[in-house]
């Protein structure tokens, strides 16, 4: 039952405006994690229902809400389009909200109390996983399931219910269903990706730490008619003495790695993606292997079996387009290979996180200051220690006095000098949490705020002052003295592309003008046959019977037989001589009964015929049998279809004044009268 409920309805178990009795067609689509819309084709009814349906109003189908956002008109009907009512969110906006080390409920419930005005969805979530996520000036369906957002930060799976959003662990439940496939089936739509298939590992640690024996096969190498082999990396297995993390104990780490990776990741089976067309399929023989597919839901697992890889996996249904009408799925979608919104972004997240390792193990500039740190105080010989007044001392001289090199230590901080015990010191650590240093290098550095003069790369080949907001990144982009630079592949600047542009364009223009030019023949101008006139006041083409004139306030169409067709400010008239007729486009039939000689009866036409001077045309459909009263008969006399003689028609709102009736006379030698009904017929002609 298909419902349409007002605007600012909550509460669905009512009819709220009433059942929609004429839609022909009600398909909803769910995308796991991202669309869920419904479309609806609604007949024109007698009463006149489908006018209440338009834009922002409810439809409730199939147990869920959609708002409706657009709607086209076609001959017989309406289209009507709509989404779920949680996409109502997409025009709120949360402002800055940062919901730090928390599990994902509490996540959701900061942007649903933070948005910019009033709603009613709720949230719930069974994530226990803490996270961290920032959401400034955003709306809450892209806090929910965006590239950066809960769904991708808490890994979890998007299930609406009228207004309850939930994310959960797992929507959907293993239904218990083998689909059996095999490659380029008839009845089912198969896709295969074997880019990303690895079957023969070569896992790599940290610091290039190997296996002694290579690689790391897959259960399925064998399956395939070669291996396919990959490097994988592991960064955060690595040897550490200082932890009790021997060379033995890290290869075995790392093998263990490669082996949950294949379980993980189902690395070495084809990404696959299975449509399956039920409606298609209803009236085969190739049904019965799919049926049980009409109930599943977005969120469930299935089994699926390779037959000709022989490898069983499981498979999560990923989109479904359902039938509201019958309660049945129409289309069913299963696999990986087609992957969702969360499988994308976590690939964007984990990109990020290779990125981090990345610079977290880089052993260039980083490893090269800790060696010299670790060299200069390894290697340092002599110096002098001395305490005194609750401060340490460490100098290159033992007196105070004397001492150039100083190192000094109290209550208010740690600092270094070389000009000598009162400084200036300026490498310190002082008492109010601040750092002073000519030159810092670190692996990663996370700050709240960076305060900076000049941001430089390590060869000083790009660069970014801070304070003035000039910029050169390796002389390909530069902004420098209110002057913006961005040099092309080809070596040019942008500029000169335009100009090389323009010059080119500018040739180009003039020898088409030059050939024109040498062309034209003042009036007339040739091309393949037919002619084209211009005389200053008109433009015809064509030749012979046949022209096609335009003039400012009008065309004319001559035809073969001297006749005409124009079309300006009076519409589209067809001439034979000197007389104009008006093409007609708009013609409505309607049949009425009526048995009154007196009074009128208006007849409404529809609206396109508002303001427009049609003509009318009156007939008898049925003189309709007289009657028979007291076993006496009565014969037609006389029948009137007309015009009312008393009344005009009355053109701006298109309603007819008409009369039609019967007279009967009585056949029992009285002659009497009787004023009976007949069935006319008026057609409209504009």
């Amino acid at each position: 039952m298909i419902k349409l409920f007002e605007k600012d309805a909550i509460d669905f178990k009512s009819n709220g405006l009433g059942i929609l009795k004429s839609v022909i067609r009600a398909e909803g689509e769910e995308v796991l994690n991202s669309k869920f819309f419904a479309e609806f084709d609604i007949l024109y009814d007698k009463e006149e229902k489908w006018r209440e349906v338009y834009q922002e109003r409810i439809i409730f189908s199939d147990g869920q809400p959609f708002r409706i956002y657009n709607i086209r008109k076609n001959l017989s009907g309406i289209t009507v389009y709509t989404r779920h009512i949680f996409w109502d969110l997409i025009h709120n906006e949360v402002r800055d909200i940062r919901p730090n080390n928390k599990n994902c409920l509490f996540a959701m419930q900061n942007v649903l109390y933070n948005t910019n005005y009033p709603h009613n969805f709720t949230a719930y979530s069974d994530i226990d996983r803490l996270n961290t996520q920032y959401f400034i000036n955003r709306n809450p369906v892209n806090c929910f399931i965006s590239d950066d957002s809960i769904i991708t930060r808490w890994k979890g799976e998007l299930k609406l219910d009228k207004f309850k959003i939930s994310i959960l662990n797992q929507r959907g439940r293993d239904v218990g269903i083998t689909i059996k496939y095999r490659k380029n089936m008839q009845d089912i739509d198969v896709e295969e990706n074997y880019d990303d298939l690895i079957t023969r590992m070569r896992p790599k640690g940290y610091d290039g730490l190997e296996l002694p024996e290579i690689y790391v096969d897959s259960q399925y190498i064998n399956n395939y008619r070669e291996p396919y082999i990959e490097e994988v990396e592991f960064p955060d297995i690595k040897i550490n003495e200082d932890e009790g993390i021997t060379e033995s104990m890290a290869i075995n780490n790392l093998r263990a790695a490669a082996l949950k990776y294949y379980e993980n990741t189902e690395c070495d089976i084809p990404k696959t993606n299975i449509k399956v067309d039920m409606v298609l399929l209803e009236n085969t023989v190739e049904y019965k292997k799919y049926k049980d597919l009409v109930r599943v839901e977005v969120g469930d697992i299935v089994t699926c079996q390779h037959l000709d890889l022989g490898i069983d996996y499981k498979a999560k249904i990923i989109r479904i387009k359902k039938n509201h009408l019958t309660g049945k799925n129409a289309e069913v979608e299963l696999g990986s290979f087609k992957e969702n919104l969360n499988n994308s972004f976590s690939k964007i997240e984990n990109t990020f996180k290779d990125i981090s390792n990345t610079i977290k193990n880089n052993k260039t500039d980083l490893q090269k200051a800790i060696d010299e740190a670790t060299q200069l105080l390894t290697s340092a010989l002599g110096g002098y220690v001395v305490k005194r007044n609750g401060e340490l001392l460490i100098m290159d001289t033992e007196d105070p006095a004397t001492a150039t090199h100083v190192w000094r230590w109290n209550l208010n901080g740690l600092g270094y000098s070389s000009t000598g015990i009162n400084g200036p010191y300026g490498l310190a650590m002082t008492i109010d949490g601040k750092i002073v240093a000519d030159f810092i290098t670190t692996g990663t550095l996370n700050a709240g705020l960076i305060k900076a003069g000049i941001i430089s790369s390590s060869d000083n080949s790009s660069w970014w002052n801070v304070e003035s907001g000039e910029f050169n990144f390796k002389d390909k982009i530069i902004f420098q003295d209110n002057e913006f630079t961005m040099i092309l592949s080809n070596g040019k600047t942008i500029e000169d592309n335009i100009s090389d542009s323009e010059a080119s364009s500018k040739s180009y223009a003039d020898d088409i003008n030059s050939e024109i030019q040498q062309k034209f023949d003042t009036g007339k101008f040739p091309l393949t046959g037919t002619h084209y006139k211009f005389d200053g006041n008109s433009f015809t083409i064509g030749g012979g019977d046949n022209i096609a004139m335009h003039k400012k306030d009008y065309s004319t169409y001559a035809h073969r037989d001297g006749s005409y067709t124009k079309i300006g400010y009076d519409g589209l008239e067809r001439f034979v001589g000197s007389s104009g007729k008006t093409y007609h486009y708009l013609i409505d039939i309607i049949t009425f009964i009526q048995g009154t000689a007196g009074s009128a009866r208006w007849i409404q036409l529809p609206d396109a015929f508002k303001g427009k001077r049609f003509s009318v045309y009156l007939a008898i459909a049925d003189s309709m049998q007289p009657p028979v009263v007291d076993q006496v008969k009565y014969s037609i006399q006389r029948i009137v279809a007309t015009q009312h003689p008393d009344y005009s028609i009355d053109y701006k709102n298109a309603r007819v004044p008409i009369i039609a009736y019967k007279t009967n006379v009585k056949l029992d030698g009285s002659y009497n009268k009787v004023i009976d009904s007949v069935q006319g017929m008026l057609i409209a002609i504009y």
